[in-house]
């Protein structure tokens, strides 16, 4: 149940496609705090109010559709 690395490698490859690392790694920390602050204050009823499955899933393949798309970008076909 591990999303750091996944968001990670996402932010990272953000960064390089854009000319504004400054910007992405601001969005990323925004975001990394905002998951943290709402996983802090919520605790286990987290859990019992979202679809968490869905979420991982969603998230995942988000992640992926990205991935793709950049690595696609850089290659020269998109």
């Amino acid at each position: 149940r591990q999303l750091g690395d996944g968001a990670r490698f996402c932010i990272f490859a953000i960064a390089a496609a854009t000319s504004s690392p400054q910007m992405t790694a601001l969005g990323g920390a925004l975001g990394g705090g905002a998951a943290l602050a709402m996983g802090w204050a919520l605790g286990q009823a987290l859990e019992r109010r979202l679809p968490l499955r869905g979420i991982r899933i969603a998230i995942g393949s988000v992640t992926l559709i990205v991935a793709l798309v950049i690595g696609l970008t850089v290659r020269g076909i998109v």
